[in-house]
């Protein structure tokens, strides 16, 4: 079995009561077929030049409800947004080749690795535009 997961822009209060059904606008979501937040923290690791894992609680802060035992949502680090939309299409290239090579992201191609990023780089300028926040949300 593996893992349903959706990066979202919502509101605060949006991304607590989001529950995979949630309707938002089409715009606002990314369907990514299993990327979790290890793959966020070795992303973040490469944009900004730090060790992956570190301060990872501080920087994907759990949102939703600690209780819950099937879907989780986390919420995302302004300055890996930040990172993603001053990225131009160049670095992103060169973000996604560095990216698949991790190997929480085994068998993933730069083809795939780049359309992710280029999605996620849309979705963070949409959150930066709109005052909202970037999210992931997880189910197992």
């Amino acid at each position: 079995m593996g893992l349903l997961t959706t990066f979202f822009v919502a509101t605060k209060p949006e991304a607590i009561a989001y529950t995979g059904s949630t309707q938002l606008p089409p715009e606002d979501v990314l369907e990514s077929g299993g990327l979790h937040i290890f793959h966020l923290a070795v992303l973040r690791g490469i944009v900004l030049e730090v060790p992956a894992l570190h301060g990872m609680n501080e920087l994907f802060p759990l949102v939703s409800d600690p209780e819950s035992e099937a879907s989780w949502t986390f919420g995302i680090a302004e300055d890996v947004r930040d990172a993603l939309i001053a990225a131009g299409e160049p670095e992103l290239e060169a973000i996604a080749e560095e990216w698949i090579e991790a190997e929480d992201m085994a068998g993933c191609t730069l083809e795939v690795g780049l359309c992710l990023l280029t999605d996620l780089r849309r979705l963070s300028v949409r959150a930066k535009e709109t005052g909202r926040g970037l999210y992931l949300w997880v189910s197992l």
